[in-house]
């Protein structure tokens, strides 16, 4: 899933992190200026849905 965050840098930093404690980043793009005069940036986030385990059950992961 890909995902595109726009606000301030500490703000994104700050999203990023705790978009991290619910799903699984896997990639976060570098900070991309916006348009115009404004000191917003735009991140592209690519993220995996982490999925809840049942005991003994077996993930695409384990698979490998």
């Amino acid at each position: 899933m890909k995902l595109r965050l726009v606000g301030l840098p500490d703000e994104i930093d700050d999203a990023v992190e705790a978009i991290g404690q619910v799903v699984e980043v896997l990639e976060v793009s570098a900070h991309y200026p916006r348009r115009g005069n404004t000191r917003q940036v735009s991140v592209y986030l690519d993220i995996r849905v982490k999925t809840a385990m049942r005991p003994g059950e077996v993930t695409r992961d384990d698979q490998d």
